[in-house]
Order: structure tokens, then C-alpha cells, then sequence
């Protein structure tokens, strides 16, 4: 009796642990197919967000890309700050996710090409009939040939400048200045109001040194980075994935605490954070298909990045680190 029961009591706790085995397999089998769909969902979101606009489709791209082989040098060259797989995985998807609130951003800002973008149409077209007003002006006796003249040479130099002024990358003091003069010419309609060359709005645009967006609309781009924090926080991240919304929603802080949105000093801001800033700032400098500015050459951009060092906003050790992980050399970049 006593040799059935323990056969008995034996057989049953096989099968509970057959069973606990069984388990554990499928929670890990789980817990795997979870973070598959994790990943899936992070790069059909970074997707939908940069197939937005035609001026940074690559970007997420190239800067996963540069993450995950500088993660691939951190290991092989078995650096301290070498990351774990989970935390991998989740820095990872930090990157894919960091611009998703760009969703939230109207595409006329996104995709601004130029200072002016839609608006210089409406400019030359303004300038045209001025031209035209000016010469019914001369043929009706209102202004002499001398000064019919001068007034067309005025335009026709304005014309040069505003288009220089629209597609530059920096705009010179010179420039600057022609503009404000510009901005000060008026002309009369053909219902007698006297109407100023230039819109506020068209001399504001006209007026960005660097860049093509003004203060109002870079508000308006820098927001992303609030919105990406709301979406985010409206998801569980768990575990390792809880670093996911910080990297996103972080990465324009800057260590001198003049980044944005919430301007956070260098001891309030995580190492991962820091190194996606550097990847994102690496990748907006030497990129190859923004309107705006001409990419520049690897060196020329670490030399922008150390004197970034220099002012106290990024870190000079993962700069170093990346520096001489040449993460960038690699065929999949495009």
C-alpha cells in the first residue's frame, strides 16, 4: 500500500513539474512573441511618421543603424557600457520610437523646404504687379522715366535678394540687412491703399539666419517631443522597456539644461538618453536628403559635435566612444 502511494505521490509530481517546465516554456515563448510585436509595432509606427514627409525619410532608419553597430563595438571591444540584450532591445526601440510624435505636427511645417516654401509665389507675383503699376504710373504722367526706372531696378534687386534669402542655408548680416530694408518699401494699389512689399509674416520668414522655420513654427516642431512623451505614457512599457518612453521623449535635452521641452540638467539625464541625442544630431548633420541644408563631410560634423562638448551640452566620453567606433562605416547607411 505504502509503495503504491509513494509510486502514486511520485507519478503526480512528475507531471507538476512536467507541467511547471511546460509553463515556463511557454511564458518565455510569450514573453518572446510580446517582444516581437513590440519591435514590429516601434518600426511600423517610426515608418507611418517619417513616410510623412519626403525630407527625412531615412532618418530612424540610419540612426538605428548607427546604434545597433555601436552597441556591436561596445561588446566586442568589452567596454564597461557595454548593454545587456534586454536593455538593447529596449534602447533600440527608444530610437525607432523617439520622433513618433511628429505625428501631431502639421506636414506645411514638417516639410518646409524654404523660408518662404508656398509664400514666394504670392511675393513675385506682388512684385509683378508692382512693376505693372509703376509703368501706368510713368505712361499717365505720375512719375517721370528716371524714376520709373529706379523703381524697377529696386524691385528687380529685391527679387534677388528674397530669392537668395528663401533658399539659403545662413543668412549674412548683409542679407539680413537688405531684407529689413526690403520689409520698409511700400507701393500703392490700383484702389489708391498704400501696401507694404513685404507681408509681417513674409519679413519674419525672411528673417531666420538659420534655418527655414521662425520662432512660432520651431514651437511648433519642438512640441514633438511633448507629444511623443503623452503617447508613449499612455503605454505600459514594463521591465526593460520602461527606459523606452524616457529615451523618446528626452533626447533635445542637452546637459547645460538649454535643450527642451523641459530644459533638464546633465546629472537629471541617463547615459542612453545622451547617446540617442548624439545619434540624432550626428544623423540631422550629415543626412543627404533634407531641402534645407546640404549635408556635411564626417569630419566636419564631429568637429559641430566636440564644440558642442565644448559649450556643455553633449558628453564627451560617448562622443569619444562613438568617434572611434566609425559606427557610421557600414552599407546599410543610405
Amino acid at each position: 500500500m505504502n509503495d503504491k502511494f509513494a509510486k502514486s505521490s511520485s507519478n503526480k509530481s512528475g507531471m507538476l513539474s512536467e507541467k511547471k517546465n511546460t509553463d515556463a516554456v511557454t511564458n518565455i515563448n510569450y514573453t518572446s512573441k510580446l517582444g516581437e510585436m513590440l519591435d514590429s509595432f516601434a518600426r511600423v509606427m517610426s515608418a507611418a511618421i517619417d513616410a510623412r514627409t519626403p525630407y527625412n525619410l531615412n532618418h530612424t532608419k540610419n540612426m538605428v543603424a548607427y546604434g545597433k553597430k555601436f552597441l556591436d563595438w561596445l561588446e566586442k571591444t568589452e567596454s564597461e557600457f557595454a548593454f545587456s540584450e534586454e536593455k538593447r532591445r529596449a534602447f533600440i526601440m527608444g530610437i525607432w520610437l523617439h520622433d513618433v510624435g511628429k505625428i501631431a505636427i502639421p506636414s506645411e511645417i514638417m516639410d518646409k523646404e524654404s523660408r518662404l516654401k508656398d509664400n514666394g509665389k504670392a511675393v513675385f507675383e506682388r512684385f509683378g504687379i508692382i512693376k505693372l503699376l509703376d509703368r501706368i504710373a510713368m505712361l499717365e504722367g505720375r512719375i517721370d522715366e528716371f524714376e520709373y526706372k529706379t523703381r524697377i531696378e529696386n524691385i528687380e534687386r529685391a527679387s534677388v535678394i528674397i530669392e537668395i534669402a528663401d533658399k539659403a542655408e545662413f543668412l549674412s548680416d548683409e542679407i539680413l540687412e537688405e531684407i529689413a530694408g526690403i520689409s520698409k518699401y511700400t507701393y500703392v494699389d490700383d484702389e489708391n491703399n498704400i501696401c507694404p512689399w513685404l507681408s509681417e509674416y513674409e519679413t519674419e520668414c525672411l528673417s531666420v539666419r538659420r534655418g527655414t522655420l521662425t520662432a512660432k513654427e520651431r514651437s511648433i516642431m519642438e512640441s514633438h517631443v511633448i507629444m511623443t512623451s503623452k503617447l508613449l505614457t499612455e503605454m505600459n512599457f514594463f521591465d526593460e522597456y520602461a527606459m523606452v518612453p524616457i529615451l523618446a521623449a528626452k533626447h533635445h535635452e542637452l546637459l547645460n539644461g538649454k535643450g527642451y521641452p523641459n530644459g533638464i540638467l546633465g546629472d537629471m539625464i541617463p547615459w542612453e538618453v545622451r547617446l540617442l541625442t548624439i545619434l540624432d544630431i550626428f544623423d540631422a548633420l550629415t543626412a543627404k536628403d533634407r531641402p534645407y541644408k546640404s549635408p556635411i563631410s564626417i569630419e566636419s560634423a564631429f568637429d559641430i559635435l566636440w564644440a558642442m562638448v565644448k559649450s556643455d551640452e553633449l558628453d564627451g566620453d560617448i562622443l569619444k566612444l562613438f568617434e572611434e567606433s566609425c559606427a557610421w562605416e557600414d552599407d546599410l547607411f543610405v
